[in-house]
């Protein structure tokens, strides 16, 4: 699977009709969502962000660097809004990625 310009969406503290992973495409509108997805609508926030390349099983070594850093400007967390994963590089074939993480933040 090769894929350009999909969205990963997570919360730390989500609703339960908010809980899980959930793959996106942004799109214009959404006026007839097919019956087997969801429209998501993700409010503007203020996000602390950090590129990630590498291999899938390492992104968590590049989220705590976000979070250090985060810590480091003397901010925190918000974790109620959406984590935003912006992916231009999926691979499974070489087991690589390019994703940018935005992790929201006040």
């Amino acid at each position: 699977l090769t894929a350009t310009h999909y969205y990963g969406l997570h919360k730390v503290e989500a609703e339960p009709n908010e809980d899980g992973y959930w793959c996106c495409f942004e799109v214009e509108s959404f006026e007839h969502v097919p019956p087997d997805m969801e429209a998501l609508i993700v409010q503007p926030s203020r996000y602390a962000s950090l590129l990630h390349e590498g291999t899938p099983q390492d992104i968590h070594q590049t989220y705590h660097q976000l979070h250090t850093q985060i810590a480091q400007a003397g901010l925190a967390r918000k974790q109620t809004n959406w984590t935003v994963e912006a992916y231009d590089h999926f691979d499974l074939k070489e087991n690589k990625i390019r994703v940018m993480l935005h992790d929201p933040v006040h």
